[in-house]
């Protein structure tokens, strides 16, 4: 099956030497938690998405962004100590449509990604089926899409 190179989403991989669950409950119903557990010797790790219909890498980590500036000081501070904060924009790797996909993100964003102390990782999906997990993608984006991302830059 060919498709286009497109955005999957934003995950979001954290990892502490304390316990994830009262951030993971305080953000409740505004993520999904794709796994949490417990590791011993190292303490939690968990991944996230946002809930939220999200059809760019740039709404979707603005999401993320609000979620921990909204976070009351005492999860703030849990936020701050957890050893990995890490934002890994997904992207699928087609076998149809241009040579190549760009996608841009605002200097806003990009300081707010540095305000809340995340890193920020891509990782690319072969469009070969290997017989892995089928990725469950968002809508490839259209040209309208992509014309709305590059609006968001002043944002």
């Amino acid at each position: 099956m060919s498709e286009p190179t497109h955005f999957i989403n934003v995950d979001l991989d954290l990892a502490s030497s304390e316990s994830l669950a009262p951030l993971l409950e305080a953000w409740g119903d505004e993520v999904i938690v794709l796994h949490h557990t417990l590791v011993p010797g190292r303490g939690s790790e968990a991944g996230l998405e946002v809930t939220a219909m999200t059809t760019t890498a740039q709404q979707t980590i603005r999401c993320f962004v609000r979620l921990v500036q909204r976070l009351d000081p005492e999860l703030r501070a849990l936020w701050d100590g957890f050893t990995e904060r890490v934002l890994d924009i997904g992207i699928q790797s087609g076998t149809d449509g241009p040579h190549y996909w760009r996608f841009e993100l605002s200097p806003k964003t990009l300081a707010e990604i540095q305000e809340i102390g995340a890193r920020l990782a891509f990782t690319v999906y072969s469009p070969h089926d290997d017989g892995g997990p089928a990725m469950r993608p968002r809508p490839a984006p259209t040209h309208r899409s992509l014309t709305r991302s590059r609006n968001d830059r002043s944002t």
